[in-house]
């Protein structure tokens, strides 16, 4: 699939003005070639689907915001995104600090006594009851998850985390046991566990020149997910200034500044499922990185 072909007139005269044609098999090459090997075994996961399925606005909401356990395993990826890998990043990082310190909010405290608890009050034995001992985070998720805090901006620079994951969720889950033998209901924490939630789709949700300086006056209906070469990928800080031109139909300028880059839409990815029948969107799990918790947070109490 050509992403895109163009014509321009000069002097009363229609001049073709031949781009490379790039088609989006061609991104994940690109970004093994780049280095950017869990951007593309993302991509080529997507594209491994024989079907073609789109996670419309509600079941995406139910697969974000319901019950992990209820989502079809075939609609989970947990294999791909490693949180060594994610841990490169600063801005990782730094919400993993943070939510260190603050998962233990009102707000965690109540979902780990009433939400968690009873999720998981089945399993006491002699007032104790022992949670997080999953190792996989689409089940963390569903029984032992309590804070998260969302990364990434889209303007942000162009690096693989944005090329993977773009805007994700990164969450904490608890392991340890509810001691409940005595008058105060408590929590003794043994472990922290950091992972990443993510939906890999092709919607259209935000806005489509968000982060890249490109005025809301420019009608442009889907959201620029890059603007790419078989040589890799323009950087964001000139990335107005291309769509800029492209949006004024000044390819001849394009064509001698750009030869060869073309940008890459969400709609080109929903255009190739509509052609080709294939493509599917999932859920992103990362493996779980765990970490011991702070000293002020190794008991928690219901009624502190």
């Amino acid at each position: 699939m050509s992403i895109l072909k163009t014509k321009t007139v000069k002097g009363g005269e229609t001049t073709t003005i031949l781009f490379d044609e790039l088609s989006l098999y061609d991104i994940p090459k690109i970004m093994d070639k780049m280095g950017w090997t869990t951007a593309s075994a993302l991509m080529k996961h997507w594209f491994s689907f024989e079907k073609d399925f789109r996670l419309d606005t509600e079941t995406k909401s139910k697969y974000i915001n319901g019950p992990s356990i209820n989502i079809p395993q075939e609609r989970v990826n947990d294999s791909i995104v490693k949180m060594d890998w994610a841990m490169h990043y600063e801005v990782v990082n730094k919400k993993i600090d943070e939510l260190k310190n603050v998962w233990a909010s009102p707000k965690g405290k109540k979902r780990l006594f009433v939400d968690i608890y009873k999720r998981n009050e089945k399993n006491e034995v002699n007032g104790l009851i022992n949670i997080g001992g999953e190792d996989k985070a689409v089940q963390l998720d569903y029984y032992s998850q309590i804070n998260f805090r969302e990364f990434g901006e889209y303007d942000d620079t162009i690096d693989e985390l944005m090329g993977a994951i773009g805007v994700g969720i990164l969450k904490v889950a608890v392991r340890g046991y509810f001691d409940i033998t005595g008058g105060r209901k408590k929590f003794i924490v043994k472990k922290l566990g950091f992972y990443i939630k993510d939906t890999y789709d092709f919607n259209d949700q935000h806005k489509p020149m968000a982060g890249i300086g490109i005025p809301d006056r420019y009608n442009i209906a889907s959201e620029v997910l890059g603007i790419w070469s078989r040589d890799g990928i323009v950087a964001k800080k000139e990335m107005a200034g291309y769509m800029a031109s492209f949006m004024a139909k000044d390819f001849g300028w394009l064509y001698r500044h750009y030869k060869g880059y073309v940008p890459v839409f969400n709609r080109d990815f929903r255009e190739w499922q509509d052609i080709h029948k294939e493509g599917g969107d999932f859920i992103v799990f990362s493996d779980v990185y765990w970490t011991e918790p702070l000293e002020k947070d190794k008991i928690i109490y219901e009624d502190d």
